[in-house]
């Protein structure tokens, strides 16, 4: 008897070893098909949660549930760090790559306020990620939340459905990398869906067009799918200070006449704006010398341009309306471009938008260029687009603030050592005939009478200079010098203006409002 109870008792034993071994089998099998990419088999445990809850990720992915990811290595069984038995390994093998988890059938949103989820940054630095979903496998998405993550340790993730414009359903979660290059491993745990108040929501940025008819291309983020297409420029979507709110961007150019540049994913309509806003920190030291302006193409279509500048220590709004930039009926690219020809420290720019309506305290634009009515602007409070400083022997500010003739700007001219000159070069060679005579104000810094020349070039080379029109510059008040094209010679073709001084001493005096009359 005692033997037959001890036979018993082994066979008992046998056959829950037996089923010991095939839930082990099964729970390694679901964790392969996981780690693969592939559909995972039933959980044979499911993490505890309320009624009101839906487990997306907690320990094991969630019954039907699919790894869709893309340029992304993904682990669903990592077992360290995790705040259960395992979490989501996620390393991103290419710039922008994102982990995907899809759903065999969309989840109606009505019975959900928002999605919660964990997020460990790995060993070091930081992780600059984006959420998402999509309520279709090849589209629907919805707005974007931009965040980061810290190295070291989890932080939990909550996002309202608001926030992501409220879609009807979900088919897709996606967490994507927001750094555009490689990221170390990260790590992604307890992933659900709740209903009910939030606490902790991000605070997410508005971008894009909104309810007021404007439209926010950054605000703690990039507006969805613009682009940086600077030159020749450093460019940090992610500053942190100074910021007018979480974030700034920093913009440091590298080379003179660098440019910061935005550019929209498709050509935006200009018809229904008024102007363009945003807000500039000077950063730390001195004043920062910007030019403004649009391009309605990808690589041409340029709009006039606003110079304008930015002091140090102190956010400066700035408000230029589409008109003043001669109406352009799209646009493509928005950039700010170094405008004092050398490399400049950092500044900062923030809450960049479109506007519709009234407009207040818009910048006062200098016309230069070609103008409707025939005449040909090469100064009023800026030089004309194009236009270079080809001046020798001389010292020329172009923002010069005291004296001025007219509107903000004058050009002043240090000649140190006398019979130097001021000269202005075109960026391409302008028809004499279809002016009648070149008029500029002028102003001398002392009382003394002083010579002085002013002439044309042809062309650039020495030895096409047409003759020169002497005159006495004297005095403290601005003159009027308008000398008609036959006293210069009737030059076919004009590529430089010189004004000369004749004294053979030290001399500053002061350009402005220089321009081209035309034939009658």
């Amino acid at each position: 008897m005692k033997a037959h109870r001890e036979v018993a008792l082994r066979c008992a034993l046998a056959a829950a070893l037996v089923n010991l071994s095939a839930s082990i089998i099964l729970v390694n099998t679901n964790r392969v098909a996981l780690a693969q990419g592939g559909t995972p088999a039933r959980p044979t445990s499911t993490p505890s949660a309320s009624p009101n809850e839906l487990v997306i990720y907690g320990d094991t992915l969630a019954e039907g549930w699919e790894n869709w990811s893309w340029d992304t290595q993904v682990n669903a069984t990592n077992a360290r760090p995790a705040l259960g038995r395992s979490s989501i390994a996620v390393t991103y093998q290419k710039a922008f790559g994102g982990l995907s988890l899809r759903t065999p059938t969309p989840i109606d949103t009505g019975r959900y306020s928002g999605i919660v989820f964990s997020v460990h940054g790995g060993n070091a630095g930081k992780r600059s990620l984006t959420f998402f979903v999509q309520q279709s496998d090849e589209g629907g998405e919805s707005r974007k939340v931009q965040f980061e993550v810290p190295a070291g340790t989890w932080t939990p993730i909550t996002i309202s459905l608001s926030s992501l414009d409220n879609p009807k359903a979900i088919k897709r979660l996606n967490i994507q990398d927001n750094s555009g290059k490689p990221q170390p491993t990260f790590y992604v745990d307890n992933v659900r869906l709740v209903s009910g108040p939030l606490e902790g929501a991000l605070s997410i940025p508005l971008t894009g067009a909104t309810q007021a008819g404007d439209f926010v291309v950054y605000s703690d983020a990039l507006a969805e799918g613009w682009e940086n297409w600077s030159w020749d420029t450093q460019v940090n979507f992610t500053n942190a200070q100074p910021a007018l709110d979480r974030r700034a961007i920093a913009v440091t150019y590298r080379k003179a006449f660098g440019g910061f540049s935005l550019r929209a994913p498709t050509p935006i309509d200009a018809g229904r704006y008024s102007g363009i806003v945003f807000w500039v920190h000077g950063g730390n030291a001195g004043k920062r010398s910007l030019t403004f302006y649009i391009q309605q193409s990808d690589s041409g279509g340029e709009s006039r341009k606003a110079q304008f500048e930015a002091p140090a220590g102190v956010w400066t709004p700035i408000t230029i309306s589409l008109s003043s930039l001669d109406s352009p009926k799209t646009i493509k690219r928005l950039n700010i471009q170094d405008n004092s020809g050398k490399p400049q420290p950092a500044f900062y720019v923030d809450n960049v938008r479109l506007v519709s309506g009234p407009l207040t305290g818009a910048l006062s634009i200098p016309l230069t260029g070609q103008t409707k009515d025939g005449r040909y602007i090469v100064y009023s409070d800026a030089l004309a687009d194009g236009w270079e400083n080809w001046s020798w022997e001389s010292k020329v500010d172009f923002a010069n603030r005291e004296p001025v003739f007219a509107g903000q700007r004058s050009i002043a001219v240090q000649m140190p050592k006398g019979k130097g000159g001021l000269s202005l070069r075109a960026p391409i060679t302008l028809s004499g005939e279809a002016y009648s005579a070149i008029q500029l104000r002028l102003r001398a810094a002392k009382p003394e009478a002083r010579q002085m020349q002013i002439y044309l070039h042809s062309a650039d080379a020495s030895g096409n200079e047409g003759p020169a029109f002497v005159f006495e510059l004297a005095g403290s008040d601005w003159i009027t010098l308008r000398v008609p094209m036959d006293k210069l010679g009737n030059l076919k073709t004009i590529k430089r203006i010189n004004v000369q001084d004749l004294g053979g001493s030290a001399v500053t005096f002061y350009v402005d409002e220089i321009e081209f009359l035309p034939r009658s």
